[in-house]
């Protein structure tokens, strides 16, 4: 092989060209060759040119993508390549990223394209013959889903979506556009890539529930790409591909009780792991390395979230299946009038009861079995009303629907896509009656007061009085205690 074929095949091998001579900064701030990872290589390798990503926390996807970007812009005069992320701050990260790889490259390579800086969200990149003079120009976009623009009419030849699920969902004006902020930006910039071979569209992103347009995107994508209703290609990475998400026995960062090689008192989910883990060709002492992990992230998140919602926020940022990790919350009401999300319900199986409505009365049945429907394009619904209790960091409390989900209202059974804001709804949330209503006003204007903790107070002389309204008040379980004042 001569020299000059050696330039040329590497040139062509994208993997083989990054790896060769672009160094990076790893976590431990070292300078070191960019050597894929197991999901960059699968990246790499099974990308379209119409792509949609789910992936685990800080894997190097955005990393990946924004160095062949840079590539094609160094290699292919005229090519415009655009990220665009989900807030300013990570914008003003990566446009110090796309600098520290060319200032790495150019240390390696001094023949690449000049460096010319037009604005801070632009790099500019001129090509020059061996006199000087200018032959061509590539760009380089980096902007946030809030403050994107570009001069309309310029094509897109390389676009990143980045973070998609996280991106502002609200519209400035509800009342008079159509689709969210999200939807309308990135349908902008979709339509300034042509359909020409070599043009690329990643979306990529962490999971972020249900209610929003990344997770339509991906369901499109996965439900949708065979019989030709997306023209993108689905690609789910769960965290365990990744081989440093695992901790050994003897690591300083184990949890108390983990470090022994063979972890004990493994709980169902673990159980099914290992199942998993043994099927994909993972080897035993490998496995429980990453169930050490995974033990310790879910631990630490606790200081983050209730202990009910940990589980919830690692499927999230370590996501283990693309159904599970779209952040289930919606709450059902249980038969002893205590409620768990949609996520615990499906993850143990559960065959308790539910409340249910029969004849517009609340009543108890059990769980007779479990069924999965496909979406198939359903639009969903985000059901909030008036004190609901957010189970997330979102502020968006509430219930995901799908547009055909039947919901009670004052007015009957109702489909969600026809609610109207403003109306009543049953949210099983127990109501006083007119008696029980009554007995509650007429007990705080005669023989008691609310507490500062909100608690109807009885002197203890009438505590069998109190005793027989609790009994009335059953509905709202009730709990009765004495104090003794000192």
């Amino acid at each position: 092989m001569t020299a000059s074929s050696g330039v040329v095949e590497l040139l062509t091998d994208r993997k083989r060209l990054i790896e060769s001579v672009v160094p990076i900064e790893n976590k431990d701030r070292q300078l070191v060759p960019f050597i894929f990872n197991p999901i960059q290589a699968d990246m790499m390798d099974t990308s379209v040119g119409r792509d949609i990503y789910v992936k685990p926390a800080q894997v190097g996807g955005t990393s990946l993508i924004m160095c062949d970007f840079l590539l094609d812009c160094l290699m292919f005069k005229g090519t415009t390549a655009v990220i665009i992320s989900y807030d300013e701050f990570i914008t003003g990260r990566l446009l110090r990223k796309v600098q520290a790889f060319y200032d790495n490259l150019i240390q390696v390579i001094p023949s690449l394209p000049k460096l010319h800086h037009k604005s801070v969200s632009e790099k500019t990149y001129v090509f020059e013959d061996r006199m000087g003079v200018k032959q061509g120009e590539s760009s380089f976009y980096i902007a946030s889903a809030k403050g994107f623009a570009m001069p309309r009419g310029e094509p897109i030849h390389d676009l990143l979506l980045d973070e998609l699920a996280f991106w502002p969902q609200e519209s400035k004006n509800a009342g008079t556009e159509r689709g969210s902020a999200a939807e309308r930006v990135f349908a902008a910039a979709i339509n300034r890539v042509p359909l020409l071979r070599g043009t690329k569209i990643r979306a990529l992103s962490t999971p972020n529930g249900e209610d929003n347009d990344f997770y339509e995107m991906y369901m499109a994508a996965k439900e949708g790409k065979a019989t030709g209703k997306s023209v993108f290609k689905a690609h789910f990475y769960p965290w365990f591909q990744m081989p440093e998400y695992s901790l050994s026995a003897d690591n300083e960062f184990v949890l108390p009780g983990d470090n022994s090689p063979i972890l004990q008192d493994l709980t169902p989910e673990e159980l099914q792991l290992m199942v998993h883990f043994q099927e994909i060709g993972i080897d035993v002492i490998d496995a429980y390395d990453k169930l050490r992990w995974r033990r310790y992230n879910i631990a630490a998140m606790a200081s983050l979230k209730r202990s009910g919602e940990t589980r919830l926020l690692f499927g999230q940022e370590y996501p283990e299946d693309d159904v599970s990790c779209v952040f289930p919350t919606t709450l059902v009401l249980l038969g002893d009038g205590s409620t768990k999300t949609i996520f615990d319900l499906v993850r143990t199986r559960y065959s308790g009861d539910v409340l249910t409505t029969e004849k517009g009365i609340l009543t108890k049945r059990p769980v007779t079995g479990w069924y999965k429907t496909p979406r198939h394009g359903r639009r969903l619904y985000r059901l909030t009303y008036h004190n609901a209790k957010a189970v997330t960091a979102s502020k968006n409390a509430g219930s995901v629907l799908t547009e055909e989900h039947k919901v009670l209202a004052q007015r009957g059974w109702v489909e969600a896509r026809n609610l109207v804001a403003g109306e009543l709804i049953a949210t099983g949330t127990p109501a006083p009656g007119r008696r029980t209503r009554q007995l509650i006003i007429g007990t705080v204007l005669g023989d008691a007061h609310i507490s500062a903790g909100r608690q109807l107070s009885f002197s203890q002389t009438v505590f069998d009085w109190a005793a027989a309204k609790a009994g009335l008040l059953q509905l709202f379980s009730p709990c009765i205690y004495k104090t003794v004042n000192p």
